[in-house]
């Protein structure tokens, strides 16, 4: 593990007004950090505000004396602050690779409340709807039983839950989704995919998740797509339509890239996802479908004004976002014109005038606060 003396925080900014030291230690984050700080908290809610406000705290007496300490690093240490787990260093001197005497936080990972005790783990359900309830049953072959099926994993502000999330997804799907109700017919199934599966961002806390299995995540999953693959390689009969919502998208990202290096140039035909709301670019969610010969529509991007989080990765790299627009539907100009300017007033505004006199918070709250409504 590196030393942090090695490391160069120099560029770090603070992280609120009220963390520039006149009250406590200084309080420093990398303003890399942005992208992912809006990913695990909505400054638009109550309970994101809240959060945001806790992690001043940190610039008191207590910081790395109550918090988990890295036994192989004695200089980093973790907390948990509402949703969101914080890791920082904590530095008592200046030196060149610091900006003085604080709290330096280098890292923002999705902690999952703990459930009831009742809670699902990882991995592949057939969710059906009865009487008035989306119910649940673990898929134990290799078939993907249904049309329509669903990527992703709700977060309801403090926890992932299974059965949140067929009931979230549900509701979507039978109204506001325009999934053919014919083929949907009251039942898809899910790939139930918390964010900790795919990018190591999460934290396991309840036992219900220790019970996921080994491959559980992208691999499991690009096993399931290679299974359904047609004897004849030439019959390309659309069979399933996949929406990914939210974080799902970086699920199925890292499942694009696992079933490529399986499938032996095998190629996912039968197959068409849609993107809601993805918290990856769709850029690069469309090559990797492209890649492997899966389908997409036109209506394969649906977005929520609203979804600050999702709006953030597709202004962050805004010329592989409207690339992958304009392959899924080259009309869409006006659409590909407003994330591409959006992109470079994320750049200016955000990223390039980060600099030592500017707060993080500051430039979070703007961010939240212009890209509520619309692309900035």
């Amino acid at each position: 593990m590196a030393n942090p003396h090695n490391t160069d925080y120099t560029h770090f900014i603070f992280f609120h007004e009220k963390t520039k030291g006149q009250n406590g230690k200084p309080v420093f984050i990398d303003p890399k950090l942005l992208p992912r700080f809006i990913d695990l908290i909505d400054l638009n809610s109550e309970a994101g505000i809240k959060t945001a406000n806790q992690m001043n705290l940190l610039k008191g007496p207590t910081a790395g004396i109550t918090s988990d300490s890295n036994q192989s690093n004695g200089f980093e240490h973790r907390e948990y602050i509402g949703t969101v787990q914080v890791t920082y260093i904590v530095y008592q001197e200046s030196n060149s690779h610091n900006r003085g005497p604080g709290v330096y936080i280098t890292e923002l990972k999705r902690a999952n409340g703990s459930s009831d005790g009742k809670s699902l783990p990882a991995g592949f359900y057939q969710s059906e709807f009865e009487g008035e309830n989306w119910k649940l049953n673990s898929i134990k072959d290799d078939i993907i039983p249904t049309a329509i099926g669903a990527i992703g994993a709700f977060f309801d502000g403090t926890k992932y839950d299974a059965l949140s999330t067929a009931k979230e997804y549900g509701s979507y799907l039978k109204s506001t989704g325009n999934a053919d109700q014919k083929q949907l017919n009251n039942c898809f199934s899910l790939y139930y995919a918390p964010s900790y599966l795919v990018d190591e961002l999460g934290v396991w806390k309840t036992s219900a998740q220790k019970l996921s299995g080994p491959d559980a995540g992208p691999r499991e999953l690009a096993r399931l797509l290679y299974k359904s693959l047609p004897w004849d390689e030439r019959d390309e009969t659309l069979k399933h339509h996949w929406y990914v919502f939210g974080e799902g998208a970086k699920m199925l990202h890292r499942t694009l890239k696992e079933f490529s290096q399986i499938a032996g140039g095998k190629r996912l035909q039968q197959h068409c996802f849609y993107f809601v709301n993805p918290r990856e670019n769709i850029g690069l969610l469309v090559q990797e479908v492209e890649k492997v010969g899966a389908q997409t529509k036109k209506t394969s991007y649906r977005h929520s004004l609203d979804d600050i989080a999702s709006k953030v990765h597709q202004v962050k790299d805004g010329n592989s976002a409207t690339t992958g627009l304009q392959k899924i539907d080259a009309s869409w100009t006006k659409f590909d014109k407003m994330i591409q300017g959006s992109s470079n007033y994320y750049q200016n505004k955000y990223i390039n005038s980060l600099d030592n006199n500017r707060t993080f918070a500051d430039a979070a709250i703007k961010f939240a606060r212009n890209f509520k409504d619309g692309w900035g």
